[in-house]
């Protein structure tokens, strides 16, 4: 399987593959050709990436995760829509909003 490590010569090279994981990659192993467990990047590393020095794939990789994160909860068809009436009267209550400082 591309892109698949066997679980016994996972172990020689565990260096490496903690170093890619590192880098944002996902490491599947596998025993038989049985999946056992995957490897990838901690939810916050150790240090942090400056976005420049971000591979390609790594980049695309957090944008599509990001976006991911917000299906379904962001409406972009009302995201121009006009505000209620309730919502733009309140944007203009002197007591909410004062004019000035």
């Amino acid at each position: 399987m591309p892109g698949h490590i066997d679980l016994r010569s996972a172990t020689a090279e565990l260096r490496a593959l903690v170093e890619r994981a590192r880098d944002g990659e996902e490491i599947v192993f596998t025993e038989d050709g049985e999946l056992v467990a995957k490897l990838g990047p901690a939810d916050h590393p150790s240090h942090p990436v400056a976005w420049e020095d971000l591979s390609r794939e790594e980049k695309a990789r957090r944008r599509k995760e990001l976006v991911g994160r917000f299906a379904g909860q962001v409406d972009v068809d009302a995201f121009d829509a006009p505000l209620p009436d309730d919502i733009l009267d309140a944007m203009n209550d002197p007591k909410i909003f004062p004019t000035d400082p």
